[in-house]
């Protein structure tokens, strides 16, 4: 196991606010851990808070000992507890990954559901096929590409995500730095930029414009604002599995927010004020804005989608 690999993110603030509250002692993000009463009973504490266990599977945080952390800060100890939390909501099975984004999604008696997704899915695959139809070379950048399923449909495809081995380049997209000559026609970014702060969000649309060929287009879908509310833990409720009971839903992999356990991913706050402010902070334009949404759910599971070129 490897700790502190430096992944950069903004400090989660609700996973401070936890740590914080179980430390019971006043600190702050710089407060040096060999000058604190830093025992192991507390390392062990957080591994226990922070781990999660979803349809009777563990996925769990590892913290090391105490002097793995000797020479650190409180705030690096939190961003470790943040980047093994993120990993683990992204490769685990209660499907945030990239699936189904496809064609039929199938229930577990093998019989198809439905079309997930009315935009951003089997309507979007076609319409990139006609453009590759008529542009042979026309190259694709899927930013957060998770199981990298655009790649099985389409040609052309870099497939970039920072948790999932299936991605042809392992990286968040703020990191993502290819070389100035490298742009791409079409740049998918469907829901990988959903925590954070603002200057997080600044620095991401900087690289999706930096990736973008001068006359491309970007295909931008996150969580909308009211959704994202969802998965705050002071929500009482939220979508149902309109197929089946609760159990039925679990062996679906489908998400079903009353009771969620991932309540310390801090989702940034998507609305259309926000996209029209970030374009045009970094020099983006917003040609079009509508609404994609899952159609296993109900109230429907919306998304906030954009189409992008350079302003």
């Amino acid at each position: 196991m490897m700790l502190f690999d430096d992944s950069g993110n903004p400090l989660n603030k609700l996973i401070w606010n936890k740590v914080e509250e179980m430390f019971y002692w006043n600190i702050s993000v710089e407060s040096p851990i060999n000058q604190l009463p830093f025992t192991m009973e507390f390392i062990l504490t957080c591994q226990k808070e922070f781990s999660m266990t979803v349809r009777d599977k563990e996925y769990p945080i590892h913290l090391g000992g105490i002097m793995d952390w000797k020479d650190k800060t409180m705030g690096d100890f939190v961003r470790e507890i943040d980047r093994q939390y993120q990993s683990n909501y992204f490769v685990c099975e209660n499907g945030t990954s990239t699936t189904g984004v496809v064609g039929k999604v199938y229930d577990v008696d093998d019989k198809p559901v439905a079309n997930k997704w009315n935009i951003r899915g089997e309507a979007l695959v076609k319409r990139l096929q006609k453009m590759q139809e008529e542009r042979p070379n026309l190259t694709i950048l899927d930013m957060g590409c998770g199981v990298n399923e655009y790649k099985n449909h389409l040609n052309n495809v870099t497939g970039v995500d920072p948790y999932r081995k299936e991605a042809d380049i392992i990286c968040k997209t703020s990191d993502f730095k290819p070389a100035d000559d490298i742009k791409w026609d079409v740049i998918i970014c469907f829901g990988c930029n959903n925590w954070y702060t603002y200057d997080e969000q600044y620095r991401n649309f900087m690289t999706l414009k930096n990736c973008l060929a001068p006359s491309g287009i970007l295909l931008w879908s996150h969580i909308h604002n009211y959704y994202g509310k969802m998965f705050q833990p002071d929500y009482p409720h939220g979508h149902t599995w309109i197929h089946g009971d609760i159990e039925h839903a679990h062996k679906n992999s489908a998400f079903y927010f009353s009771d969620r356990d991932w309540k310390y991913t801090w989702y940034f706050n998507w609305t259309e004020h926000a996209v029209n402010t970030l374009s045009t902070h970094v020099g983006l334009s917003v040609n079009k804005i509508d609404y994609d949404h899952c159609n296993l759910y109900r109230p429907p599971m919306y998304r906030i989608f954009c189409e992008m070129s350079h302003a």
